[in-house]
């Protein structure tokens, strides 16, 4: 299962730092969804988790580490960037840690000069 880790260089406290975990999901592909492949994925802060579930969907083909970075845009999302149905199912220390740290971890989807990373792989640690 690839493993990244997010956080700050260096990390001043270690529950500054985000890992996100994201494994296929092995099961019989369905014709009528185009052979879509779905992926797991949980995001942790220190050693608490955030999020997780088995919710992302990508074309056949897709590396572990553009659906990473694809997680990683979804799972910052901020009240304002999209629907607030987009926030009803989550929890109260969801909704806290999206106040205090998605913006911050937001930026991890984009590189040194401004443009939007094709994936996560420099963040990669694990297989």
């Amino acid at each position: 299962m690839p493993v990244y880790v997010l956080g700050d260089r260096p990390v001043r406290r270690p529950d500054d730092v985000h890992t996100l975990k994201i494994s296929p999901v092995h099961e019989e592909r369905r014709p009528w969804d185009g052979g879509r492949q779905r992926w797991s994925y949980e995001l942790l802060r220190g050693d608490q988790l955030i999020f997780q579930g088995a919710d992302l969907g990508s074309p056949p083909g897709r590396s572990a580490d553009e659906i990473a970075l694809h997680a990683l845009i979804f799972l910052t999302l901020e009240p304002g960037d999209t629907d607030p149905e987009y926030f009803a199912g989550y929890t109260p220390e969801q909704r806290e840690w999206c106040e205090q740290y998605a913006a911050d971890l937001a930026m991890y989807t984009y590189d040194e000069y401004g443009t939007e990373r094709r994936d996560l792989a420099d963040f990669r640690i694990g297989q």
